[in-house]
């Protein structure tokens, strides 16, 4: 059984690159996002740790989960970043 989608957060830079962030309840990420709008720099995908993000993405994610993605997190992935 594949995890599921606990949080996603998206934004856009520079009002054309996308950058998209996705979550999974067992702390994998996939990141999706634009390097440049030249062919071939479009739709990149990295797969990513939720320990390894930046603070702010770590924020957006669990703002935008629901109550039960912000319990996984909470209880799976806040207290290791304390450690």
């Amino acid at each position: 059984m594949e995890p599921r989608i606990i949080a996603e957060y998206s934004f856009m830079e520079k009002e054309e690159l996308d950058h998209c962030y996705q979550l999974f309840e067992d702390g994998s990420v996939i990141y999706t996002y634009d390097k440049s709008r030249y062919p071939g720099d479009q739709n990149i995908i990295k797969n990513m740790l939720y320990s390894h993000l930046d603070s702010k993405v770590k924020e957006k994610l669990f703002e935008n989960s629901t109550i039960e993605g912000q319990a996984i997190i909470t209880a799976n992935f806040l207290q290791n970043d304390n450690d």
